[in-house]
């Protein structure tokens, strides 16, 4: 049978007076000792302007330095120019990327 080898939770703390949300993101490494190595987890909470991937097209450089090196530099990087380059308020993301906060 199938063996989950990750976990994803996602817990709504509450709102605040100027109706923002506190939510707290929580991954784990759900598989059996001795079992697998997953890459550092990246999360970022944005308004979906900012595409990982679209199917059928060529990953962009970004995404194979997840996949292949389990480096997240490359990914924070994108993000930070397409938020900086796109005019995009600064304070409407919220970026954990791979460190926990």
């Amino acid at each position: 049978g199938d063996v989950p080898i990750a976990g994803v939770n996602v817990q709504d703390l509450g709102g605040n007076a100027d109706g923002t949300r506190n939510i707290r993101i929580t991954i784990s490494n759900d598989a059996p000792e001795g079992g697998t190595f997953l890459t550092p987890p990246w999360v970022a909470v944005q308004d979906g302007s900012f595409d990982i991937y679209d199917g059928g097209s060529a990953a962009a450089e970004f995404l194979e330095r997840i996949a292949e090196d389990g480096t997240t530099e490359a990914i924070d990087e994108a993000l930070f120019q397409f938020w900086v380059n796109n005019s995009h308020d600064y304070n409407s993301l919220i970026y954990v990327g791979s460190n926990k906060v």
